[in-house]
């Protein structure tokens, strides 16, 4: 089975981090270009990562590297109302730079990058200072996560509390048809987000019926259209709430929403607060 192409949101940042909860956890067999450190709580079942399949029990934290293939499924037996939680940081190899892992300072970190192409499970006093950082960088201003997750990767590069986890190294996953044509929808979505952009608009123009559209939508990137589209417009209007620029309303309209009703409810549900606050909060850090 091919893998799922997840294309990673980053709307003005560097990288992204993010904490996301659910009441079951299966994570489908996906694969992105950037390196993913992630820490899952009650991770009880079964880690697929490369040609690795790994019962795992309690909490999990792993480094993968790029176009690494990677799914997790909860335990059959194991209790579905239970939630789960993940903290997720993926960064490309070039987030600050091109040349950034070629200076001699970091050379340490670029060899320990070099074995995360096969996968990283973290263990140790390592394992619980990392997640401790991971929660903290939630809370950060902007540049001072960016100095943290350096300082992440050198913990990790020192310490070498980690063991492989995959037994080959994944040069490059091709993507099949399918997963350049769910990368254009993606592309076509990101460019027209701000208009209407309803499921027989998007439909039509691939194609295919509203049905079959959300069907394939939702197999290819375990996700519904709708809510993929949603998360989109607030990471816009995220942007524009960064500034003073433009009145909440306003925000509201250019971000593709068509009410302020929705709009406010659609931005708590993927940020977790209100647009003023995320405003008042991100201006203050300036």
């Amino acid at each position: 089975m091919d893998p799922v192409y997840e294309k990673v949101p980053l709307v003005d940042s560097s990288f992204l981090i993010k904490m996301e909860r659910f009441p079951y956890y299966e994570i489908p067999w996906h694969v992105h270009p950037e390196y993913e450190l992630a820490y899952v709580t009650k991770a009880n079942g079964k880690r697929f990562v490369g040609d690795s399949v790994t019962e795992v029990s309690g909490d999990d934290l792993i480094l993968l590297g790029p176009n690494l293939p990677h799914a997790w499924m909860s335990s059959v037996s194991g209790n579905r109302s239970e939630t789960v939680q993940q903290v997720i940081i993926q960064f490309s190899e070039n987030f600050l730079g091109s040349d950034l892992w070629s200076k001699p300072e970091f050379h340490h970190i670029r060899q320990m990058l070099v074995k995360a192409q096969k996968g990283l499970g973290i263990h140790g006093d390592t394992r619980s200072r990392i997640i401790r950082k991971m929660y903290r960088m939630m809370k950060m201003e902007k540049y001072r996560r960016v100095i943290e997750l350096l300082n992440i990767l050198d913990i990790l590069a020192v310490e070498k509390e980690y063991k492989t986890i995959s037994m080959v190294t994944i040069d490059e996953v091709k993507s099949g048809s399918e997963s350049q044509r769910i990368n254009v929808i993606y592309d076509y979505v990101l460019q027209n987000f701000g208009s209407k952009c309803t499921v027989p608009m998007v439909a039509s123009h691939f194609g295919m019926t509203p049905q079959s559209f959300c069907r394939y939508f939702k197999n290819r990137t375990w996700k519904t259209y709708i809510g993929f589209l949603n998360e989109v417009r607030v990471a816009h209007a995220c942007k524009l709430l960064s500034t003073d620029e433009y009145s909440i309303i306003e925000v509201c309209y250019n971000s593709g929403f068509d009410s302020i009703s929705n709009f406010n409810r659609q931005f708590k549900k993927v940020t977790g607060t209100s647009p003023g606050l995320y405003r008042k909060a991100n201006l203050k850090s300036i």
